[in-house]
């Protein structure tokens, strides 16, 4: 079994040492925002992937309930056939 967390993960991980690294020793001066970045990458992107699922989602409910309403008239007229 490969325990690989694949390699997003571990490059976040070695970017956020670095980053927080440059800053402990003065070398850049950006803000703990932008240093801890990486921390959020794998969460954005989580999240990217569950708005595409939920937007797929509602796109075929909605095409489901559509078709139901486009053949409504043919229910009630046939339906008790």
């Amino acid at each position: 079994m490969n325990d690989d967390n694949g390699g997003i993960v571990g490059l976040c991980g070695l970017l956020l040492v670095i980053f927080v690294v440059l800053k402990l020793v003065g070398a850049i001066g950006w803000a703990w925002g932008w240093v801890l970045l990486p921390l959020w990458i794998i969460p954005a992107l989580i999240l990217g992937a569950a708005a595409v699922v939920v937007a797929l989602v509602v796109a075929c409910v909605a095409v489901v309930i559509v078709a139901f309403i486009a053949l409504l008239p043919f229910l009630i007229i046939f339906g008790d056939r």
